[in-house]
């Protein structure tokens, strides 16, 4: 009975942090090697893992901007609940889930995310760091409600 209320708890604890969390296969942007990765969306990011410890963040997307939906050319074979998410600047992702109820929970929380950021402004900045914290470097930032987020580049957003 405790293990029950533990995972009860648990799974409560983990959904009041995330907006969505689970299993998706990737394709890699460079190489084109489909990978299954754990995803989490969370704030304004989708991030991903490559287990669900979450120990160590493999990647991550800002959602601002984005728009997600299914795409056909993959409707047969393993990867036919496939999906992408196109952002302006940083172009098309490519996934796919394990079945069609999965990856429409997926687009849904994705677009409905993407629309409570439509209000964000996103653009390179310079901020000081480096390990003497006297370097200058420029960072692709986004302001969206709240939240302030910055990646090394573009692309990683």
């Amino acid at each position: 009975m405790y293990i029950y209320i533990y995972k009860f708890l648990f799974y409560i604890y983990l959904y009041n942090l995330y907006l969505y969390i689970g299993w998706l296969y990737k394709r890699g942007k460079s190489h084109g090697v489909w990978g299954k990765r754990f995803f989490v969306i969370k704030e304004a990011k989708l991030l991903y893992y490559a287990d669900d410890t979450r120990k160590v963040v493999k990647g991550e997307f800002s959602l601002a901007n984005i728009t997600c939906r299914t795409s056909p050319t993959r409707a047969n074979g393993n990867k036919k609940y496939h999906f992408i998410i196109n952002h302006p600047e940083s172009g098309i992702r490519e996934f796919y889930a394990k079945n069609n109820v999965r990856r429409s929970q997926w687009i849904d929380t994705l677009n409905n995310t993407a629309a409570m950021l439509t209000n964000s402004t996103s653009g390179m900045l310079s901020k000081q760091g480096g390990f003497g914290k006297t370097t200058w470097q420029e960072r692709y930032c986004i302001c969206a409600g709240r939240d302030f987020d910055y990646f090394e580049n573009i692309t990683d957003s």
